[in-house]
């Protein structure tokens, strides 16, 4: 169901969502800690042993598509998230995608980092997810090698089909980024003061918690949420420092999204969003 493989494959999205309605990371993640109803997990990354992946799970307090909207309002963004700089839409690549540029906040005495990113966008259903996958089985289609290895299990595949199937109408809220490698230069702001990020990728996905989607009009107050995240910052700062940094950076991310995500609808009607 992908329309962008470049930032989000179909496999890893089938395997996110299958992550988000179990509940359940891959058998690679080591449990982190708890926070609230969240649990956080990492993994070594594969490319780039040094450094982990994380993964935050569970549920969360908030309406499924307000938590979307927090990462995906830039302006609203810039406001209230403290490792935020700059926030910057470039253009739209496509109907599901843009370009954006965000110069991320380090603590001293470390240099700040800078983004040129792709972040890809969709909301689809349950059903649209079986169409895509029904789709794939019977194509013939040439994989690269990553998408090889996140290839969902037989077992798992069809254990995603019958969680779809269950309700076919209940909506996901997807968002992935990956950095730009395709651009003019007159499209990068780029901050001589950041050390560009080349090498990063976040998955954040989000639907309701209940077994069945709520009617439009019903204030559905929690979601599921998956939140996957790779960074590799480039420069002289020790991998210990990074992960520890990741690390205890997710509860405070987590309580700022909530206070974010209660104030939305405030900062929109102020501000005539």
């Amino acid at each position: 169901m992908s329309k962008n493989q470049k930032v989000l494959s179909n496999s890893n999205l089938y395997k996110a969502i299958l992550c988000l309605e179990t509940l359940t990371p891959d058998s690679n993640y080591e449990f982190l800690s708890n926070c609230k109803e969240m649990k956080a997990y990492r993994r070594p990354s594969k490319k780039n042993p040094n450094y982990y992946e994380y993964l935050a799970l569970g549920t969360f307090p908030l309406d499924p598509k307000i938590m979307f909207d927090l990462n995906f309002d830039l302006d609203y963004r810039n406001s209230w998230d403290s490792y935020s700089k700059s926030l910057k839409f470039i253009k739209k690549i496509d109907e599901f995608t843009d370009l954006v540029y965000w110069r991320m906040c380090y603590p001293f005495p470390f240099t700040d980092r800078d983004y040129l990113y792709l972040r890809y966008c969709l909301t689809i259903t349950a059903q649209e997810l079986l169409d895509s996958i029904e789709k794939e089985d019977n194509q013939i289609e040439s994989k690269t090698n990553d998408e090889n290895n996140n290839k969902l299990s037989s077992e798992n595949l069809q254990k995603l089909i019958t969680i779809l199937k269950s309700n076919p109408s209940k909506i996901y809220h997807v968002s992935s980024s990956r950095p730009s490698e395709d651009h003019s230069p007159s499209e990068d702001p780029s901050d001589k003061k950041a050390i560009r990020v080349q090498e990063f990728h976040s998955i954040c996905i989000t639907s309701s918690s209940s077994s069945s989607s709520p009617p439009p009009s019903e204030n559905n107050n929690q979601c599921q949420l998956f939140s996957y995240m790779f960074d590799n910052p480039s420069g002289k700062i020790p991998s210990s420092f990074i992960n520890w940094i990741t690390k205890t950076a997710m509860p405070k991310a987590l309580d700022q999204t909530k206070k974010a995500g209660d104030k939305y609808q405030s900062w929109k009607d102020k501000n005539k969003k």
